[in-house]
């Protein structure tokens, strides 16, 4: 899990959350695979006990980038919005 960010989950029930979560998983991949410097930052566990970190690959900031991209949210460890599934 990237720190300070909420992605969202492939299995999710809604559509597009889940189609949301492929794009951020291929987004990563890609960003991931073609890195020289991978760095993990601010490494720890949430509430839930998983281990959560800063991910920073060639001085890009993963969970940053993928919220500026629109594919994930702040997430600051308390209840998740999911605002891309909310229908009006």
């Amino acid at each position: 899990m990237l720190y300070t960010l909420f992605k969202q989950k492939v299995r999710a029930k809604c559509p597009e959350e889940k189609r949301m979560a492929l794009e951020a998983k291929e987004r990563v991949r890609q960003l991931l695979a073609k890195a020289e410097h991978v760095t993990l930052r601010e490494t720890g566990r949430d509430k839930y006990f998983r281990i959560v970190a800063r991910v920073v690959a060639d001085g890009v900031d993963v969970g940053e980038m993928l919220i500026r991209e629109g594919l994930a949210a702040p997430y600051d460890g308390g209840r998740k919005t999911g605002e891309w599934c909310r229908t009006e």
